[in-house]
């Protein structure tokens, strides 16, 4: 399979099923979509009066236009009707959000089972209603848009005519939230499903998410028992125009390609640390969590700060925030490299750990040094491709052959840039005691690498790699 530069995404021209779209984030990503002149199908069971507004405001027969076609999300009948009536009526479809979804509602509840006076599930039933509109629901509707894409009557996806299709998440998936359950398990699925599809970005078709906090939408602030767990003191509301911003992001950005998308994290609006902090005090340690982009320059530096208001000092630094956008695509070579991979890479890879170096440094000098005469410790995680050629494993979804391509110009140079960056501030710095090192590991079993590392091809990936196998693992250590 040979790689093709992806055709750049607009929504401009393009049209689109949103269901859910009655009210709240899945509204307002359907007004950004028509004032982007793209049609909108909203698929919902009634609109409120604002919905019902916007689609009086797009009513004409010139484009864009907004159409509403009642749908109950549950039922694939209606969700096929939608489908088959927004080709008829629009002649083609690019853009899917199964956006529809609801908070753990007292007649589809964990904590009220079936049978119970609130609940609304058959308790000889076979499901529950929060899960068919949750999860089985967005399922199905991604399924019907690939099916269609891939073997409709339309032209094909592909990277020169590509697709789209964006979903909800929630902050839900990686924190639990001991009073819905379901609702929790059914965003983590949702999850977990988008990561599965990664690899569908080499035909052109990419399956995206948002994972907000608590949204300022009327599934909240209508709600009087919801409304009540809502702590105004720490709890940051999300406008639902911030979120459905965030999804337009998602579709026509580069940058939002790569292992964010496969399910590696960098510290880039990362639910995933609020678990991970959450752990450390389970375990009976200290830990704070900020939000952090770490290709910020104020960021970074409020993030030190804040730690040093928390704890007084800051004695250790791990710069692990990273990304391989070109692990999660098709083979490219540096001359079709997009500079905006270049960028991204080089800002979560690279500048990230200038900036927490410089940060830390600066407040490392600050302080005393310990007994043993020393400042702080700053760990940097860099890779054996820093050292050798970015050589990557690969088993395209199509043809199912593994292939041994130089595909990872951006992370090679951001890694090697970290390992000389290392040596630079150990030398530098040896004589205030503060060390410096980096761990330069070869493949390891992480997000970052899932689609390539997979248990049973480990003898295939130590095959090709680039020291013959062994163990794969280099070390770079100051000289202090």
């Amino acid at each position: 399979m040979t790689s093709q530069p992806t055709k750049p995404f607009s929504v401009s021209g393009k049209t689109a099923i949103v269901t859910g779209a009655g009210s709240g984030i899945n509204f307002e990503f359907a007004k950004i979509l028509l004032s982007k002149n793209c049609n909108v199908v909203i698929a919902d069971l009634s609109l409120r009066p604002e919905a019902q507004d916007l689609v009086s405001q797009y009513s004409s027969s010139s484009s864009p236009r907004a159409v509403f076609i009642k749908t109950d999300v549950t039922s694939w009948k209606d969700l096929s009707n939608a489908f088959r009536t927004t080709v008829q009526e629009f002649g083609d479809l690019d853009i899917v959000c199964p956006g529809a979804g609801v908070y753990e509602p007292t007649w589809s509840h964990f904590w009220h089972p079936p049978g119970s006076p609130e609940s609304k599930d058959d308790p000889e039933g076979d499901g529950y209603k929060l899960l068919d509109i949750n999860l089985v629901h967005p399922i199905r509707a991604t399924q019907m848009a690939i099916s269609y894409w891939m073997h409709g009557p339309g032209a094909k996806a592909s990277p020169d005519n590509p697709k789209r299709v964006i979903h909800i998440s929630s902050v839900a998936a990686q924190v639990p939230v001991f009073r819905a359950p379901m609702y929790g398990a059914s965003k983590f699925g949702i999850t977990g499903f988008v990561r599965c599809l990664a690899n569908l970005e080499e035909v052109g078709i990419r399956v995206n998410a948002v994972a907000p906090g608590v949204v300022r939408t009327p599934l909240w602030t209508e709600d009087a028992e919801k409304i009540k767990y809502v702590n105004e003191a720490h709890d940051a509301w999300v406008t639902p125009y911030e979120c459905a911003e965030a999804m337009l992001e998602c579709m026509e950005s580069e940058k939002h390609l790569g292992d964010l998308q496969q399910g590696a994290r960098a510290d880039v609006n990362d639910e995933q640390a609020i678990s991970t902090h959450e752990l450390i005090k389970q375990k009976g340690g200290k830990a704070i969590f900020v939000q952090t982009d770490v290709s910020k320059n104020d960021a970074v530096e409020y993030l030190v700060n804040r730690t040093v208001a928390e704890f007084g000092r800051v004695d250790v630094v791990v710069n692990n925030a990273g990304i391989s956008i070109e692990s999660g695509k098709p083979s490219r070579r540096i001359h079709d490299t997009p500079e905006e991979w270049w960028d991204t890479t080089m800002a979560i890879n690279l500048k990230s750990i200038f900036l927490l170096s410089k940060h830390a440094i600066t407040q490392m000098l600050k302080q005393d040094k310990n007994e043993a005469g020393d400042r702080g410790w700053i760990i940097n995680i860099a890779s054996i491709f820093g050292l050798v050629g970015g050589y990557a494993l690969r088993k395209y979804i199509l043809h199912r052959n593994w292939q041994l391509v130089n595909r990872k110009a951006s992370y090679v140079a951001s890694k090697g840039g970290a390992q000389n960056l290392t040596r630079s501030i150990a030398l530098d710095y040896a004589k205030d005691g503060i060390h410096c090192n980096a761990i330069c590991p070869g493949f390891a079993e992480t997000a970052l690498l899932a689609d390539a590392v997979k248990i049973h091809d480990k003898e295939v990936i130590r095959s090709k790699h680039p020291l013959h196998g062994g163990k794969m693992d280099h070390w770079s250590t100051s000289t202090s």
